[in-house]
C-alpha cells in the first residue's frame, strides 16, 4: 500500500484527478478513504493537518491504521531559485524554526530530516529523464523542471524575500529550493515507523516576493498537478515489497526484578492475570527458584501500547529543536522507546524508565506530557 497525503483541498484534488486507476471509497482502519491503484500498488488518498505538528499527529494515526509501505506528501510550496511550476523532490527537509531563546538573544538550531534514500534515488531518475509531465492532461507550457533538493519547513507562509524568515532561511538553509509548512512534521511521523518509506514532493506555486491572489489562482492548481504527476511517476517505478502479516498476540516481556525467596506461588499479572501493575505472566517459585511463564497481551492491548509509544516518538521528533539541554541520557531514552516498538516486545520497566528521563527534558512541550501519561496509563492499568 502507498498513501499519498495532501494538506489542502486543491492538493488533494490534484492527486485525485491524476490517479491512473478508478477512484473508489473504502473503509480502512475505521476511516473512509478514497483509493485507487497503480501497478501492484493499492493507493490511498489522505488529508493531513496543516503545519508541522498537526501533520505529524495525523500522519502517525494514518500509518498506525493503514500500515503502508510508502507515504508521500504531495502539494505546493514557495520557491527559491526555481521557476513557477517546477517540482521539488525533497532529499531532506529543514525545520528552520528550531532554536533557543535566552536573555542574551535567539539562537537558531536548524534541524533536518531525510526522505527515504531509495525513493530519493528513484526521484533522481524521474527528474533526469523528465517523462513525468506526460501524466498531465495537456503538455505544460513552459515545460517545468524537477529538482531533488532540500525544502525549508516551518509554521509561517513566507511571502517576502526580505522578511526576517526569508533572511533566516538564506543564512541557515541556503540550499533549500522551496519553503513549505508540513514536510518536517510529515517526515517526523514517517521516521518513527519502521517499514515505511517517505518523501515530500512540492510543486512551486509562487516565488518569495511575488505571491499574489491572482497568481495563486493560476499557479496553485497547476503546481499541485505537477507535484501529483511526479508522485505517480515515482510510484510507478517503485516495486511493493511482499506483504508480511502484522504481528499479533505477542507477549509484552517484563522483568522488574521480582523475587520470591520463600516457598509457595506468587501470581503476578497484566492483561487479566492479576493486578500488579507492571508485570505480565505467572511467576511460580519453589525454594527460591523463579519461573516466569509469559502470558500474551490481547492483540488490541499490545497494539494500543505500540501506537501510544509511536505517537510520543513522533511528537518528540517534531519538537526536537525546542528540547533544551538534551544529553546522552535523553538520547538513550529515545532509543529505548524506538527499540520497544521495533522489537515488538515492549519491556515495561525499561519503557517506564525511559519515560521518566524524557519527561525531565520535554514534559513542558505541547502534547508531550499527555503522550507520556498515555503510555504510562496503558502499562500501569493492565
Amino acid at each position: 500500500m502507498a498513501v499519498l497525503c495532501a494538506a489542502l483541498p486543491l492538493e488533494y484534488g490534484a492527486v485525485r484527478d491524476l490517479s491512473p486507476g478508478p477512484v473508489s471509497r473504502e473503509e480502512l482502519g475505521g476511516v473512509h478513504y478514497e483509493t485507487s491503484s497503480l501497478g501492484g500498488w493499492k493507493v490511498v488518498l489522505a488529508f493531513i493537518g496543516r503545519e508541522n505538528t498537526a501533520a505529524a499527529i495525523q500522519v502517525q494515526r494514518m500509518i498506525t491504521a493503514l500500515d503502508p509501505q510508502v507515504a508521500m506528501l504531495v502539494g505546493i510550496a514557495g520557491g527559491r531559485y526555481v521557476s513557477h511550476g517546477d517540482v521539488i523532490a525533497a532529499d531532506c527537509v529543514y525545520d528552520y524554526e528550531a532554536g533557543r531563546d535566552d536573555d542574551e538573544g535567539s539562537y537558531s538550531r536548524v534541524k533536518s530530516l531525510h526522505s527515504a534514500a531509495g525513493l530519493v534515488a528513484i526521484a533522481q531518475t524521474v527528474a533526469i529523464d523528465a517523462a513525468w509531465p506526460g501524466r498531465l492532461a495537456q503538455p505544460p507550457d513552459p515545460m517545468p523542471r524537477a529538482y531533488v533538493a532540500p525544502l525549508a519547513s516551518g509554521g509561517k507562509v513566507v511571502t517576502g524575500s526580505g522578511s526576517h524568515t526569508a533572511r533566516l532561511i538564506e543564512r541557515r538553509c541556503d540550499d533549500a529550493r522551496g519553503v513549505e509548512t508540513e514536510g518536517f512534521g510529515f517526515l517526523a511521523a514517517v521516521r518513527a515507523n519502521d517499514g515505511v518509506d517517505g518523501i515530500v514532493l512540492r510543486g512551486v506555486s509562487d516565488l518569495l516576493g511575488d505571491k499574489t491572489s491572482d497568481g495563486d489562482r493560476v499557479w496553485q492548481p497547476r503546481a499541485a498537478r505537477h507535484a501529483a504527476a511526479f508522485a505517480f511517476e515515482l510510484l510507478s517505478r517503485t516495486e511493493p515489497r511482499p506483504v508480511t502479516p502484522r504481528e499479533s498476540g505477542e507477549p509484552v516481556m517484563v522483568n522488574n526484578g521480582i523475587e520470591n525467596s520463600g516457598g509457595g506461588n506468587a501470581h503476578l499479572g497484566i492483561g487479566g492475570q492479576g493486578n500488579s501493575g507492571n508485570t505480565v505472566g505467572t511467576v511460580g517459585t519453589s525454594h527460591g527458584d523463579v519461573r516466569i511463564e509469559w502470558t500474551p497481551l490481547a492483540p488490541t492491548e499490545l497494539d494500543e501500547l505500540r501506537v501510544a509509544i509511536k505517537r510520543l516518538l513522533a511528537l518528540l521528533s517534531t519538537h526536537a529543536g525546542a528540547i533544551a539541554g538534551r544529553d546522552a541520557e535523553y538520547e538513550h531514552a529515545v532509543r529505548e522507546l524506538e527499540t520497544s516498538v521495533r522489537g515488538g516486545r515492549p519491556e515495561s520497566g525499561r519503557v517506564l524508565a525511559a519515560l521518566r528521563s524524557i519527561g525531565s527534558f520535554a514534559a513542558a512541550l505541547t502534547g508531550v506530557r499527555q503522550a507520556i501519561e498515555a503510555v504510562q496509563t496503558l502499562i500501569n492499568a493492565k
